[in-house]
């Protein structure tokens, strides 16, 4: 026969949080949003890294800047978007 576990975590734990706390519905919606915007941002990057020449790359090598979005992707992302890349000028 199947028993009914018994134990420190109960159905309400698991349900809706601790006892107490209530969940407002656009907490997930906002966690959800933030998670979109980090990963749009970190494919933009790796993106943006295959396609830029190797001429405008600055600092490390191309596969070098791949190797720190692969294992730091956040902060690679970000890296590479404020250090990885020279500007190019607007010729007229």
């Amino acid at each position: 026969m199947a028993r009914k576990r018994v134990g420190p975590v109960s159905a309400a734990h698991t349900r809706a949080g601790a006892p107490g706390t209530a969940r407002h519905p656009m907490t997930s919606v906002l966690v959800y949003a933030i998670y979109l915007i980090v990963a749009a941002l970190y494919v933009y990057a790796l993106i943006d890294c295959f396609r830029t020449p190797t001429a405008n790359i600055r600092l490390l090598p191309k596969a070098g800047w791949l190797i720190i979005m692969v294992l730091f992707p956040i902060l690679g992302a970000i890296t590479w978007r404020n250090l990885g890349t020279r500007s190019v000028s607007v010729r007229n």
